[in-house]
């Protein structure tokens, strides 16, 4: 090739290589301003339901900077102020962004912004409409976890004010300077130069927080240090933007945490490259606290005189979680089910948060919509919990009432990262001195698995007849120790559960049918070895049944019933000795029970029969076999 042609060519691609560098000049000045300000003002308008207007965008396309000026977005409709104004707001894009095909932002700096807050009523804000618009959208089924790296946020010169309107009080919030390393979940190395800082007046008094760095660390971590002493829950849970049904009429809150950004480091002398991380640390405690539900006509569901848990690394982001130590003291756990057979605990979970009903669009049209997130990587290395009180209540049995006291529970080394188990023990009384139980052995969480040993000591079987009063007219007495062996598994489609080794020891059981019914069974002693017991399977395999010195009496009335069946009480409208078929369940899979031994020693049996003239009576006595 000539140099003369040689020299054409460059001269063509010189000028094709200005003309695409003018017309991305042009594009990102002109271009990108109006579509982003259109894209601004009509797609957030129409998302949030609320007129949105920018004054103006500029775009340099050179460095990936935009700078949009003079946000507004407005208020409810009669509301003098907006609710929120943004002067500038500053964003230098990363040209990474394209390669990771997630946006990575080397800088977010926003001047000047003032959010205007009224509180209306309890729970009820003048933003709540846009909560509840954008939580009615539906959720896509592919909807994955964002990934993003933000880095150098600044916040300056801002300010929220605080209309109460349930106390007719107003509060502001001034002088707002927050300065973020950075935010990410991508392995990404930007430049940091901001440091973790908070600094504002409240109502005129100012509160500051300064952060640290090290400067020689490798990866140049900053640090900030969140400490807070005796914070009143209640007072703040009240100004919550979700409206919950539940309260919290007590609890304080005490934390000393530390919060750390570490940037993205590569590797080097034969460690490995680090992600960025965003690291808490610390120890915080919730004391004095009582938790009720519903929000109206509340009863207690929970409290504790103090809650202390040890961080020792959580990283939000990476989802992981170290705990070094959870302490619960003196909890206080009310179970409720109501004459429907609800369970108070069951119906928090369902309703914990009031919404307003979602738009017929937005409703779930049956397909399942699973959350692509990984689980959290959780390890636990030590829980304790002292001095526990559960109260049980039954009111679809006949007021019935039971409460386990002196709860005390450990656990340790537990983890979802592996398969490896980690210890748990728990030892409970029965109040009125029914008894005692301890549990003790291996608890694994992934899967869900374990293996405990059950030992229950001096059980009364009073609680028992007292729990069945609506249904059984008997006393029951007498005392059981039970051991035995409770082995389980996560598995598909229903957990494995499997109940091994069990042996119980029995005395002095006594039943009592109604006055006059002569319904009476009195046994001295009674054991079982060698039980299983498989749920899932439903049998029952007892190796070995023994039965010390039974009395029973049978008698048919004269009215040709027998006495046994005046024990059982009969719903309204049903005869006893029938059963209820629900119409369009299908029949359970029957029980299989095996007896492989029995024993019986020093039995005695009576039979009458009132219903012929004359009475027939036998007895059987000393009954051995």
């Amino acid at each position: 090739m000539s140099a003369g042609k040689s020299r054409s060519l460059s001269r063509t691609a010189a000028i094709v290589i200005v003309w695409i560098v003018v017309l991305v000049g042009v594009i990102g000045y002109f271009a990108i301003p109006a579509a982003a300000r259109w894209g601004i003002e009509t797609v957030a308008s129409r998302e949030l339901g609320r007129q949105v207007r920018v004054d103006s965008i500029s775009a340099n396309p050179y460095t990936l900077r935009i700078t949009l000026n003079g946000l507004t977005v407005d208020g409810l409709p009669g509301e003098p102020a907006p609710l929120l104004t943004v002067q500038q707001a500053t964003v230098n894009a990363s040209v990474s962004s394209i390669l990771r095909l997630a946006p990575v932002i080397d800088a977010i700096t926003i001047n000047g912004l003032t959010a205007n807050i009224v509180r209306i009523e309890q729970q009820r804000f003048n933003f709540d409409d846009i909560f509840e618009r954008l939580r009615a959208k539906p959720k896509k089924p592919d909807d994955k976890p964002a990934r993003f790296a933000v880095s150098n946020i600044e916040v300056a010169s801002s300010q929220i004010n605080f209309d109460d309107r349930v106390t007719n009080s107003k509060h502001a919030l001034t002088e707002i300077a927050i300065g973020i390393p950075f935010i990410s979940n991508l392995a990404v190395d930007s430049e940091v130069k901001v440091l973790p800082a908070f600094s504002a007046k409240v109502n005129g008094s100012p509160i500051e927080a300064k952060g640290e760095t090290r400067p020689f660390h490798q990866t140049l971590e900053s640090s900030i240090n969140l400490k807070l002493d005796g914070l009143d829950i209640p007072t703040y849970l009240a100004y919550s933007p979700v409206r919950l049904n539940f309260t919290v009429p007590h609890g304080s809150l005490d934390s000393d945490l530390r919060i750390a950004f570490r940037r993205a480091a590569p590797a080097s002398d034969g460690q490995p490259a680090q992600a960025a991380q965003t690291l808490i640390s610390g120890a915080f405690a919730v004391n004095r606290f009582t938790l009720a539900a519903p929000a109206t006509n509340a009863r207690p569901l929970i409290g504790w005189t103090s809650l202390r848990i040890v961080l020792e690394e959580v990283d939000p982001f990476a989802r992981q979680a170290l705990i070094g130590d959870i302490e619960l003291v003196a909890p206080t756990i009310e179970v409720i089910r109501d004459v429907s057979g609800a369970i108070n605990w069951a119906q928090f979970a369902k309703q914990a948060r009031l919404q307003a009903p979602a738009p017929a669009a937005a409703r779930s049209t049956g397909s399942a919509v699973t959350d692509p997130a990984q689980p959290f990587a959780f390890t636990l290395k030590r829980a304790a919990v002292r001095q526990g009180t559960v109260t049980y209540i039954d009111n679809s049995a006949g007021s019935f009432r039971a409460q386990v006291v002196n709860l005390a529970a450990e656990a340790s080394d537990l983890t979802t990262t592996s398969t490896a188990r980690g210890k748990a023990r728990l030892t409970a009384d029965i109040a009125d001195n029914h008894g005692s139980v301890k549990l003790d052995g291996e608890l694994g969480l992934a899967p869900v698995s374990g293996r405990i040993a059950l030992e229950s000591r001096d059980v009364r079987l009073r609680a028992a007849a007292r729990y069945l009063a609506h249904i059984v007219s008997a006393t029951l007495d007498g005392h059981s120790d039970v051991d035995a062996v409770i082995e389980f598994a996560a598995a598909e489609p229903a957990m494995k559960i499997a109940v091994r080794e069990i042996a119980v020891r029995s005395k002095d059981i006594s039943i009592r049918g109604p006055a006059g019914s002569a319904a009476n069974f009195d046994l001295a002693a009674m054991t079982i070895d060698g039980a299983e017991l498989d749920l899932n399977s439903r049998q029952l395999t007892i190796a070995k049944l023994a039965l010390d010195a039974p009395r029973a009496m049978v008698r048919r009335q004269p009215d040709g019933r027998i006495n046994w069946l005046t024990v059982f009480r009969a719903k309204p409208g049903q005869t006893v000795g029938t059963t209820e078929k629900e119409e369009g369940v299908a029949a359970a899979e029957p029980w299989k029970v095996t007896l492989e031994e029995a024993a019986i020693a020093r039995g005695d049996l009576q039979l009458e029969d009132l219903a012929v003239d004359p009475n027939v009576k036998l007895r059987m006595s000393a009954i051995t076999g």
